[in-house]
């Protein structure tokens, strides 16, 4: 049931891009906390994206897209931003 509502890759490539440029730090998880510090920025830029993008999501369906918005791509980028930092 979880890959029932998904982002589409344009969409998804579009809110990353976005998201590396005004919140970089959402892609460090060199440990547990930085992840916690991430994942509460990258849901709240993803409600506030839905809504400034007319994208009305109840509870349910908000985690099916966020569940696929952590997917490679968000790994790659945060791959990209630990490489940076270094």
């Amino acid at each position: 049931m979880r890959d029932l509502v998904c982002l589409s890759d344009s969409y998804r490539s579009k809110l990353f891009d976005l998201l590396e440029t005004t919140h970089p730090e959402a892609f460090d998880n060199h440990d547990r906390e930085a992840c916690t510090r991430g994942s509460k920025l990258t849901r709240e830029f993803l409600l506030q994206q839905f809504k400034k993008d007319g994208i009305e999501v109840n509870d349910e369906v908000f985690n099916m897209l966020l569940g696929s918005f952590w997917s490679r791509e968000f790994y790659t980028r945060a791959e990209k931003y630990r490489k940076e930092k270094s």
